[in-house]
């Protein structure tokens, strides 16, 4: 399909700067120099026109039903209706999900955007200033800045994107008390790049608990989703 797109928009574009493609005869040749450069200034104009109309982001709201994290802390885990996001957990935000002071933190994951199976997106966390010394200290080791509403902490992630088709929809009580959603960005859908999304590696073992690779997942509760896209560039 994105080839068919491509094709067309070619054609129009051979179109419509063919009138200008033919250099007139009698030109001097410092004549025709200037009139060839601005041929080649109008071509990329209207082919920086074409582009974007061609490639342009579409939107999809996924519902949230779980966020979670690998026994081990290596992956972060976002567990949707239509797709599961498995990122790798940085190194700097590790410490932090696994820290004692976790559950005093409010705490944002937003921005997500797709392209084919990658998604990429950013967190923003926040202890209150009113924490206890013992709690600003541990963040302030773990790379939290003091601000004057408290003391933050933001970064990027980056994973995979899989289909939950046919995933067991009925978890346990690991999932928030409600659902959320959320807005991702979506640069070309998989049918049209011609990318097949894999099926999620994640499954359900007989007594209830969700693995994945081996490893046991386990959730991750005070997270909110901003349903305002961030664009990446």
């Amino acid at each position: 399909m994105v080839r068919k797109i491509i094709e067309s928009a070619a054609q129009h574009y051979r179109a419509a700067i063919a009138p200008v493609l033919t250099v007139p005869i009698g030109l001097s040749s410092l004549s025709r120099r200037k009139l060839l450069t601005g041929m080649v200034a109008s071509s990329l104009l209207l082919s920086a026109c074409i582009t974007p109309k061609l490639f342009h982001d579409k939107e999809y709201d996924e519902n949230v039903s779980a966020f979670m994290i690998t026994e081990d802390g290596k992956k972060l885990v976002v567990l949707g209706d239509q797709y599961h996001y498995i990122f790798d957990l940085p190194d700097k935000l590790r410490p932090v999900l696994m820290s004692r002071y976790r559950k005093s933190l409010s705490s944002t994951f937003f921005g997500f955007r797709v392209d084919g199976d990658s998604v990429t997106g950013a967190y923003f966390l926040k202890l209150p200033k009113n924490a206890s010394d013992e709690d600003r200290q541990a963040a302030l080791a773990d790379g939290f800045k003091e601000e004057y509403s408290g003391f933050t902490f933001g970064g990027d992630i980056a994973g995979k994107r899989y289909s939950a088709t046919g995933f067991e929809r009925n978890l346990p009580a690991q999932s928030f008390n409600k659902h959320y959603s959320v807005s991702i960005q979506e640069s070309l859908s998989p049918a049209e790049i011609g990318v097949r999304v894999l099926a999620t590696p994640i499954t359900l073992t007989a007594d209830g608990a969700l693995v994945l690779g081996g490893v046991l997942l386990a959730p991750i509760f005070l997270i909110e989703l901003k349903n305002h896209p961030l664009n990446f560039f």
